[in-house]
């Protein structure tokens, strides 16, 4: 009896951890290939090269990289199209990802691994509000919560925030961290998520206990 309690809290848990994403995630792990991102720079193909996915050395498995050949602007990598749309149902979740940049004999980050933006359609920026900066050399793990306070609204049309959200093109990765260097940038586990809906993981429990308290009563009546 112990073990079939188990059982059932077990399933009604997982079946809760699936449930609690209201909206999929976006996910680009690079075990098997870029998934179609890529880079730009503010230079054109001036400013970036060798673009590639390595099947090995990322955080870990597969990972993307690139190098500037500019000392000028930046560079950055790009999410696939089919990232973009309606975003309003990950507001309250998060934008992650792992980085790694090697840079010169310089530490100075230009800009801060936080600063990533989101592309709008109508040509405006939601742009991630930087905060203190990593060593470079190592994979840094960058977890921002796509809530209004961590964003600033630039060049755009929409009133706030969440109405911006809805309307997002791209997501844009910094990779050129030190500044007028020729550094090099890995990317690896890029995800977009939602973030857990209120109460479900509680009400879906209650509902185990519910059931197995049910069956108990059910078995002590039998004859």
């Amino acid at each position: 009896m112990l073990k079939s309690a188990l059982r059932l809290a077990t399933c009604t848990l997982a079946l809760a951890a699936g449930t609690a994403m209201a909206t999929p995630a976006l996910l680009s792990t690079f075990d098997t290939g870029a998934e179609g991102w890529s880079v730009g720079s503010s230079q054109g193909a001036q400013g970036v090269t060798d673009f590639f996915w390595d099947a090995s050395g990322g955080h870990p498995g597969g990972h993307v990289r690139a190098r500037d050949i500019g000392d000028q602007g930046g560079w950055w990598f790009l999410s696939p199209l089919a990232w973009g749309g309606d975003w309003s149902g990950y507001l309250g979740g998060s934008v992650r990802f792992d980085v790694y940049a090697i840079g010169g004999q310089s530490q100075e980050l230009n800009p801060p691994f936080e600063a990533f933006v989101l592309v709008l359609e109508d040509g405006g920026r939601l742009r991630a509000r930087a905060g203190a900066g990593a060593l470079l050399d190592q994979w840094i793990a960058v977890d921002m919560p796509l809530v209004a306070e961590n964003f600033n609204l630039t060049n755009s049309q929409y009133a706030s925030f969440d109405e911006a959200l809805a309307h997002v093109v791209q997501l844009v990765i910094p990779g050129d961290f030190v500044y007028r260097q020729n550094d090099l940038t890995r990317l690896d586990n890029v995800r977009v998520s939602a973030a857990p809906v209120p109460g479900t993981l509680a009400l879906l429990a209650a509902a185990a206990v519910a059931g197995l308290a049910s069956r108990r009563r059910q078995r002590a009546v039998r004859p």
